[in-house]
């Protein structure tokens, strides 16, 4: 079990920023005209398909848990990708299969989101 820290404390001091920054992020983000941001990802002609949209407006205002059940190729990474573009801080992404992680890590390349393995 977590405690909060001691007020006066670095740590206390510490988490207090980090959680002003994580406000900043998730205020940011919300300003962010998504369908603007999905064509500079995706390419002008790019529209959301099927759930992204909803899922997306979840992951933005900070819904939790988000649940979105995706086929293959039906644009799951949008959801974190876009996010992650137009936003400050890390974004954690796990990948359970191996032959994916260089496709995504290729994407975020070429869309100017910097990754690591």
């Amino acid at each position: 079990m977590q405690t909060k820290p001691k007020k006066g404390t670095r740590t206390a001091a510490n988490r207090k920023e980090a959680i002003k920054e994580e406000y900043q992020r998730w205020k940011i983000i919300r300003l962010v005209d998504i369908e603007q941001q999905l064509k500079a990802l995706v390419g002008e002609k790019a529209e959301f398909q099927g759930v992204q949209r909803p899922a997306l407006k979840a992951i933005i205002h900070y819904k939790s848990p988000v649940v979105a059940i995706i086929g293959t190729g039906g644009g799951k990474s949008v959801l974190f990708m876009l996010p992650a573009l137009c936003s400050t801080g890390v974004t954690v992404v796990v990948m359970l299969l191996v032959s994916l992680q260089e496709d995504i890590k290729s994407r975020c390349n070429k869309a100017g989101i910097s990754c690591v393995e």
